[in-house]
């Protein structure tokens, strides 16, 4: 299950971490804010940095002032500038949406998580309310303390003072799955999807963890039929995540169904061919209708492949000691068992 999970965090991170480089309307007919925005589409940010010192000098900026300046500071790689940026300008305008936005966005850029926790902490004191720094604070929490008494306390909040939101149905599913809860984690996903209809990444990753929980509790109709809207879901994006497909593809192949769950890895290695869950799949696939020699071939690209983690590479190198033992070749089968000998013995065991 840590795969995708992490795959999630990934995907969240690579969206959250792209900032503004220019405002999406056009700031008010304040001459030094125009000539700013005009030098920011053409990424001079130092040059729109002087004419919004003169906006603040001369005048009471606007919300998208600040916006702005932050902006600039950012793509000038000035973090710690641009968050403070927006915090003047939160407490300028503490009612203004796309600041609060942006903040929550860029303090991770610019501070350590435990910095980011007491910052959103103090910022719900003066704004309780307030859905963006809680929803913020609740996704930390679940990446500092996915088991924690502390996590289910806040995303519990979250859901209370946010009952309509998807996102926040959607964290407590998640936090359900992670600690094993898995009837509560397919009711919050089920009312994450009722909010989110079209929203495909939601659905894509919404039923994914519902397949995987209703596997969990043995109940494999429902599984696949989560499973296979996961997958339709999945098809749907620009970039298809091959972590949900493998979990099809294994769900499958443990039902023996391995020339469904073999069409569905060359549709994963068709998008990603690097993907090297997949090519351990597929050598397994190979092996077990003693193919061995194609077996190996696709183990090898598994592990040049592999992401490093320590279980993973031990499985690894186990199925292509065995599998070389069971071609007749000896020699680099012990390759691979001398490199499980030198492994940490709780790993090994």
């Amino acid at each position: 299950m840590k795969s995708f999970f992490a795959s999630l965090v990934l995907i969240s991170l690579l969206s959250a971490l792209t900032p503004p480089v220019a405002l999406g309307q056009r700031p008010a007919a304040d001459p030094n804010l125009l000539a700013a925005e005009s030098y920011m589409r053409r990424q001079n940010y130092a040059k729109a940095l002087e004419a919004l010192d003169l906006v603040f000098r001369f005048n009471s900026p606007p919300p998208e002032a600040f916006l702005m300046l932050a902006a600039c500071h950012f793509n000038l790689g000035e973090k710690d500038k641009a968050v403070d940026a927006l915090k003047r300008g939160i407490a300028a305008y503490p009612a203004a949406p796309s600041l609060a936005e942006q903040y929550v966005v860029l303090l991770p850029t610019a501070v350590g998580k435990d910095e980011v926790k007491s910052r959103l902490t103090g910022q719900l004191r003066r704004q309780p309310q307030s859905a963006i720094y809680r929803k913020a604070l609740a996704r930390l929490a679940l990446d500092l303390e996915p088991s924690g008494a502390e996590t289910e306390r806040i995303l519990a909040e979250t859901i209370k003072l946010l009952p309509r939101d998807s996102e926040a149905h959607f964290l407590y599913g998640q936090w359900a799955c992670l600690n094993k809860r898995h009837a509560l984690c397919i009711a919050e996903l089920k009312k994450a999807l009722v909010l989110a209809p079209m929203n495909n990444q939601a659905r894509m990753q919404s039923y994914t963890l519902m397949a995987m929980a209703e596997d969990e509790l043995g109940r494999a109709a429902p599984a696949e039929e989560a499973f296979r809207k996961a997958l339709a879901a999945n098809r749907r994006l620009a970039q298809p995540s091959p972590h949900a497909a493998i979990r099809f593809v294994e769900f499958l192949a443990q039902r023996n169904r391995d020339e469904e769950a073999q069409r569905l890895v060359d549709e994963i290695l068709k998008h990603v061919p690097n993907f090297g869950p997949a090519w351990f799949t597929r050598a397994k696939y190979l092996a077990r209708r003693q193919r061995f020699d194609k077996a190996i071939e696709a183990g090898e690209f598994a592990l040049k492949y592999a992401d490093g983690n320590a279980a993973h590479l031990l499985s690894l190198h186990a199925f292509m000691a065995k599998t070389y033992f069971a071609a007749g070749r000896s020699d680099d089968a012990r390759v691979h068992q001398d490199w499980i000998e030198k492994q940490p013995k709780p790993l090994r065991n």
